[in-house]
């Protein structure tokens, strides 16, 4: 009882000074923090061929200190982000991608039914600090939460993200980045609206076959088995202009499709090949192939 008693005047004294800090001139909303998470983004990151970018932009209803007006958003990496953040953000990535750095958006634009619902978390003692409905950054669509534990990544955003116009403006959020420049129109040379062609550039870091490829590349997810291609610095969904393709392959021995870089004893030979580009290749030791480190083994 007395247990059951404390879990409850804890949970109202989180709620009372959650209010009384949301209500103070100079609190959530007035400050440098305003709509930040305070811990790193709970929000699942989409990598790789899942990472769909697509820049057709679509209207919505942004928030900055509570005035709601119209914006455009686009989506990158399965994100909505507001399209001139937007496409100087893949114009940046592209660089990073050159230099070996996979940058990759964890968090963009939030709706205000979204805000509501973290803050109502904020409130509730389940979720991490956040800002009223319509007081957030993110709701502007120019704040980003990135990858910045990755390897590489807030390292390079330090010494390039300026360059670039994105600035870091919560000391203790090295993953929170924002853009408030010109839209510098979507990179690639198309037209707005439109997914950059390609030759752009930009590598892609692919999940399935677990390392950066070259703008062009076409690869079969190992996630959903579609086809995306590497489009400056991006993955698109659909199979065009590829430059160099990984599919999956027909496996007699399993009776079944695997993906690239799968490694199979097979059964009329027990010698093992792995799955490339080319198709089936070997030999195979030590776990790696043509491709790398098989990324599943299947022994008789």
């Amino acid at each position: 009882m007395c247990r059951e008693l404390g879990v409850r005047m804890k949970r109202s004294l989180i709620i009372i000074l959650g209010l009384a800090v949301a209500g103070c001139a100079g609190g959530i909303e007035g400050s440098e923090d305003e709509g930040h998470d305070h811990e790193p983004p709970s929000e699942d990151i989409v990598y790789g061929e899942n990472a769909v970018t697509d820049l057709t932009p679509h209207s919505a209803t942004g928030y900055k200190s509570g005035t709601a007006f119209s914006i455009q958003v686009v989506t990158v990496d399965g994100k909505q982000v507001q399209v001139g953040t937007a496409h100087q953000f893949l114009r940046m990535r592209a660089e990073a991608a050159r230099a070996g750095v996979s940058i990759i958006v964890v968090s963009g634009f939030r709706t205000n039914a979204k805000q509501a619902e973290l803050y109502r978390a904020y409130l509730n003692g389940t979720g991490n600090l956040a800002a009223r409905p319509g007081y957030s950054n993110h709701q502007s669509g120019h704040a980003l939460d990135l990858n910045a534990s990755a390897s590489g990544v807030l390292s390079w955003l330090n010494n390039n993200g300026a360059r670039w116009g994105f600035k870091r403006t919560v000391p203790s959020e090295n993953w929170h980045w924002e853009y408030w420049g010109a839209d510098p129109g979507p990179p690639g040379g198309s037209a707005p609206g439109m997914t950059p062609a390609p030759g752009g550039g930009g590598a892609c870091n692919s999940a399935t076959l677990a390392r950066m490829v070259n703008d062009g590349t076409c690869v079969q997810s190992a996630s959903d088995k579609a086809w995306y291609h590497c489009d400056s610095g991006s993955w698109v969904a659909g199979k065009t202009g590829c430059t160099a393709s990984y599919g999956w392959c027909s496996s007699a021995t399993l009776g079944r499709d695997v993906a690239p870089r799968t490694c199979v004893q097979a059964r009329s030979d027990r010698i093992w090949y792995q799955c490339t580009s080319a198709g089936w290749e070997s030999p195979v030791s030590s776990g790696a192939g043509k491709l790398g480190t098989c990324s599943s083994m299947y022994e008789l």
